[in-house]
C-alpha cells in the first residue's frame, strides 16, 4: 500500500484550537514500569467505544509504563505496528535516541495524521516531531514543529525529576535534550502560524518548551506515564480527542 507523503509542518498547524488544559493537575507521584519490546494488539471487542492505542515500538525503552498508563485511563492500547483497521490514537513514546524512527515512519505516520488521527508525541517522541536534533545531524525529523532540538544547557544531564510546566502543573523529566524558547525566531519566521498551547520549563535558567497542544497534534518532552494524577489526567484528554 503506498501512503500519500506529507510532511510540511506549515500544515501541522493549520486546524482548530483545543481547549486549554487547566492547572488542576498539580499532584506528584510515580508509577513503577519496566520496559517490553512488544505485546499483541488488544483484542478489539464489537461495538466498544474504547480508544484503540497503537504505541509505536521504535527500540526505544519505556513502552510497558506507557501501555499500562492508557489502560488506567480507558484506553485499549498496543504496542507494536501502527497499521490497525481500528486505530483512533497513535503515541510515539521515548526514551531513546533521534536516529531510531524507521525509515518507514514518515510515510505511515503522515498518512493517519493527514486523516486526522491525534497523535501524541511523549519525550524522544515530541523531538522527533521537530525538524532534526543535534544528536543525529544527519537525520531528518518529522518537520511537523517548527523547531531544532539542542542538548540542554544545564548543569547536570541528563534532567532528571519533577519540574513545573508553565500554567499546566508538575511533571515527570528525563532527558539530555530539548527544544529551546527562542521568542524572536518564531515573530520573524512564523508571524501566521494559528495559536496553539504552549508550555515552558526552566533549569537553570535554560528555557524549553515542554508542551505543544494544536487540533490532533500534541507533543510533550516530560513523561506523563511517570507524572502520577496529573499524568493521568493529560492522557486521558488526549484519549478524548
Amino acid at each position: 500500500m503506498v501512503l500519500p507523503r506529507d510532511l510540511s509542518h506549515h500544515g501541522g498547524w493549520q486546524a482548530q484550537q483545543l481547549p486549554q488544559l487547566r492547572p488542576r493537575w498539580r499532584t506528584a507521584g510515580e508509577m513503577a514500569a519496566t520496559p517490553v519490546r512488544y505485546m499483541r494488539p488488544c483484542a478489539v471487542v464489537p461495538g466498544s467505544m474504547k480508544p484503540q492505542v497503537a504505541i509505536l515500538d521504535y527500540g526505544c525503552g519505556n513502552l510497558r509504563s506507557v501501555y499500562n498508563a492508557v489502560r488506567e485511563v480507558g484506553g485499549d492500547p498496543w504496542i507494536g505496528p501502527v497499521a490497525h483497521a481500528e486505530v483512533t490514537h497513535i503515541i510515539l513514546p521515548g526514551q531513546g535516541a533521534f536516529h531510531q524512527l524507521p525509515d518507514h515512519a514518515p510515510e505511515t505516520l503522515g498518512y493517519y495524521r493527514e486523516r486526522g488521527i491525534p497523535i501524541l508525541g511523549i519525550c524522544l517522541g515530541m523531538q522527533l516531531m521537530c525538524e532534526g536534533s543535534e544528536e543525529a545531524p544527519s537525520v531528518k525529523g518529522l518537520g511537523w514543529l517548527p523547531y531544532h532540538v539542542e542538548r540542554l544547557k544545564a548543569t547536570r544531564l541528563p534532567h532528571v525529576g519533577w519540574a513545573g510546566v508553565n500554567h499546566y502543573g508538575t511533571f515527570y523529566f528525563c532527558h539530555s535534550y530539548g527544544v529551546p524558547v527562542n521568542l524572536d525566531r518564531e515573530i520573524r519566521e512564523w508571524p501566521e502560524r494559528p495559536c496553539a498551547h504552549i508550555g515552558t520549563t526552566v533549569v537553570d535558567d535554560w528555557h524549553f518548551y515542554s508542551l505543544f497542544q494544536n487540533a490532533n497534534l500534541w507533543a510533550v518532552q516530560f513523561h506523563p506515564e511517570k507524572s502520577g494524577k496529573a499524568g493521568l489526567a493529560f492522557l486521558r484528554e488526549f484519549l478524548k480527542l
